[in-house]
């Protein structure tokens, strides 16, 4: 299986308006969410964002970490979210707007 790293090869840029990702950034930012994800011991992790740059690290750190992403898209109701947090398994949810998950 190949790492990350070797996945991205060595001129890999993540672009997005007014802001970009080299490599090392973005291994960087891999690890930062594999060693969380990591840490609380999640084996399924919903993500909920806009795609970004952030969301790739995301997704990429929790895969590096052994765990399922579940891709959560911000143009969900409330009542598809629950739906989908309550019946794919999702231990741990991850996401830039966590006040659609309170109340």
């Amino acid at each position: 299986m190949l790492s990350v790293a070797d996945m991205l090869g060595r001129g890999c840029t993540v672009l997005a308006p007014g802001r970009s990702f080299e490599r090392d950034v973005l291994l960087d930012e891999i690890d930062r969410w594999r060693a969380l994800v990591t840490a609380r011991a999640a084996r399924v992790v919903g993500l909920l964002a806009d795609n970004s740059p952030e969301w790739i690290a995301a997704d990429l750190g929790i895969r590096a970490a052994g765990a399922v992403c579940v891709a959560l898209p911000s143009f969900f109701a409330d009542t598809q979210l629950e739906h989908v947090i309550a019946h794919a398994g999702i231990d741990h949810v991850l996401t830039d707007t966590p006040q659609r998950l309170t109340g």
